[in-house]
């Protein structure tokens, strides 16, 4: 039901002329594996969404989650891109 709403919400911007930036937040273990789908998402409802800005989930200060066992890197994140994508957007795409 959630995703229809926010559906209907980029749907309605569009229409208003409104561009929309998604702004998913990636964890090991809750949706790394949709990374490809979400991606995939932003292109079909292009040209309102306009761009994808992931938010790799990280914990620290007094988090008390173990120390580096849950949380999503920017290497790992843009290895997940490539490999989710077949390649179409490669990890060397966001490097020099």
């Amino acid at each position: 039901m959630l995703l229809d709403i926010k559906k209907k919400a980029i749907e309605i911007c569009g229409r208003a002329g409104l561009g929309v930036v998604l702004v998913p937040v990636i964890a090991p273990g809750v949706n790394e594996d949709q990374v490809g789908e979400i991606l995939a998402f932003a292109e079909s409802h292009m040209p309102v969404v306009r761009g994808v800005h992931f938010q790799p989930v990280s914990y620290f200060g007094r988090c008390l989650e173990a120390q580096g066992g849950y949380r999503m890197t920017i290497p790992r994140l843009l290895a997940l891109m490539e490999e989710q994508t077949g390649g179409r957007i490669c990890a060397g795409d966001f490097t020099g």
